[in-house]
This record gives C-alpha cells, structure tokens and sequence, in this order.
C-alpha cells in the first residue's frame, strides 16, 4: 500500500510527441499560396475564440465583433501585402492584435466620453470620472436637455 509516484501522474503528465504537435498546429492551416484562403482558413479556426477575448476586453458582444472583424482585416492586409506573414501558430498574433484593438476602442471611448464631459454647460472636468455615466452608455437626457449646443 506505498505510494508509487511514478505510476499516479502518468495519464496526468502525458507529454509525449503525438499530443504535444496535435495540440501545436491546427490541422486545417496548411500553407496556401492564395492569402485569401488563408486568411479564411484562419478565420474560420479562431473566430469563435477571438469574438470571446474580445468581448470579455470591449464589454460586448457586438463590440467583440467588431474587434475580431478588425482583427482578421488586419490580418487579410498584412497576408496581402506580405504573403506567409502569418505563420502556423497564428493564435497569439491575432491575440495580441485583438487586445491592441480593444485598447484603442476602450481609449476611443474614454476620448468621448472626456469630451462629452467638457462640451457639457455645467461640466467640472475634475468629475469626468464621475459615476453618474457610464463610459459606454449614450450621454442622459438632463445632460442634453442643459447643455446650450445639443
């Protein structure tokens, strides 16, 4: 009744060759001379999973579209413009591409909302951060309603 280490990890700490490139390469990307079909290829293996990354940063589900649109027409221009730019593990350039362009919609918002703040008739810049708004929501209807310009 001793403890045999080596006999209780193995189907735990499997690493051997087969799963390790099973799990590596996607079967379906094979190197296409056409960059189209590659690309689509490539969307058609990681959409689901950027959609998710992205709407878990953009806080929705149409804006995590929208990023995974922009993500894979990123992509379409650079396989253009370069072809075989992307190579077979494709997942974490279009990871890091999705999080830059979520940073820069997250940045977009604040811009407006910052804005919105500052064209407002009796807006204190010091409250831009205020909890009154939220970022991603449409500007009130008070606030509309009191500022000369709306």
């Amino acid at each position: 009744m001793g403890f045999r280490p080596v006999s209780a990890y193995k189907g735990v700490m499997d690493i051997s060759a087969p799963p390790a490139i099973r799990l590596a390469k996607a079967p379906n990307l094979v190197v296409q001379s056409d960059p189209d079909e590659r690309v689509a290829a490539i969307y058609a293996a990681h959409y689901q999973r950027l959609v998710g990354l992205a709407t878990m940063l953009g806080g929705g589900r149409a804006v995590g579209e929208e990023i995974a649109h922009e993500t894979f027409l990123t992509a379409l221009r650079q396989e253009r413009r370069k072809p075989v730019y992307l190579t077979d593990s494709v997942w974490p350039w279009l990871r890091i591409t999705g999080v830059r362009l979520a940073g820069r919609n997250r940045q977009r918002l604040l811009r407006e909302a910052m804005t919105h703040r500052r064209w407002r008739c009796d807006a204190d810049i010091s409250d831009a951060w205020g909890s009154r708004h939220s970022i991603s929501s449409a500007p009130c209807e008070d606030c509309l309603r009191r500022c000369a310009c709306a």
